[in-house]
């Protein structure tokens, strides 16, 4: 746990700041300055801690925290307290320090990528000068991640050359990338509505051409395994609220076709 937190003293004149009222503004400083928040200002605690530290009554503290986040100040979900703008106020920004960042992002990193994840996206944008630059940061969280993905995708590869072609439980048609058409070859219809299914925030299709492009620019980072990484793509794009425009799904469209051919519905 780090010692010292520290407030730009352009704080107090903060609009936002200045709107709250006492109490609102006295749980907001508590959130930077108490001794569980780390230097990434992400961090493990309960309602009912801060209300033990604060005296401030536990249906109070969640309801102060809803308007935190709304007011997209923080984001609190499984006990994990985000405060978007703590690196704002933090002038040390020394290669020790963003080690230590990456050591308390690691330490609640499982079960919790999604968040992580977005963690990571946000302080891309705060334009904050990163000695080493953002992407010593990513590696450092993910790198684990992406070799152990690796291991499996070899397995699964491994495993596929010894089943039988008339194996039951033979895996879906290989998705391969299309340099030509600079799009995935052997996506079902059916993938589609499974996906579209499983992640109702994303716009399944245009994510899949994006994700083809970004393929496509990074050649060293082409895979074994198009299913899982494309899973993993439309899931993280889920998680970060999705980028849905709200059109005909592949089955509504199909709805669609059957009923203008004159079949109903019911048929």
């Amino acid at each position: 746990m780090a010692d010292w937190r520290y407030f730009a003293s352009s704080f107090w004149s903060d609009p936002y700041i200045q709107e709250l009222k006492q109490e609102s503004k006295y749980l907001y400083i508590y959130l930077f300055t108490n001794e569980h928040c780390n230097q990434a200002g992400f961090y493990q605690i309960t309602v009912k801690t801060i209300s033990f530290e604060t005296g401030i009554d536990k249906e109070r503290v969640s309801s102060l925290l809803d308007q935190f986040i709304t007011d997209g100040k923080i984001t609190y979900e499984k006990h994990i307290l985000w405060v978007k703008n703590f690196l704002r106020h933090q002038p040390n920004r020394s290669p020790q320090v963003w080690k230590r960042i990456i050591k308390d992002i690691k330490t609640i990193r499982d079960g919790n990528e999604g968040l992580v994840r977005r963690y990571l996206d946000h302080i891309d944008t705060l334009s904050i000068p990163y000695p080493e630059g953002i992407d010593t940061l990513s590696q450092g969280t993910y790198v684990e991640e992406e070799k152990e993905e690796e291991k499996e995708e070899e397995e699964e590869e491994r495993i596929g050359e010894k089943k039988a072609p008339d194996d039951k439980n033979h895996p879906k048609p290989k998705i391969s990338l299309n340099l030509e058409t600079q799009k995935f070859d052997n996506i079902t219809p059916k993938d589609i509505s499974s996906w579209e299914e499983a992640y109702p925030a994303c716009a399944v299709e245009s994510e899949l051409l994006k994700a083809a492009q970004w393929i496509i620019s990074n050649p060293t980072k082409r895979k074994k395994n198009y299913r899982r990484f494309l899973t993993n793509w439309l899931a993280r794009t889920q998680e970060r609220g999705g980028a849905r425009v709200r059109g005909p799904s592949a089955s509504e469209r199909r709805l669609e076709e059957l009923k203008k051919g004159g079949v109903n519905e019911g048929d």
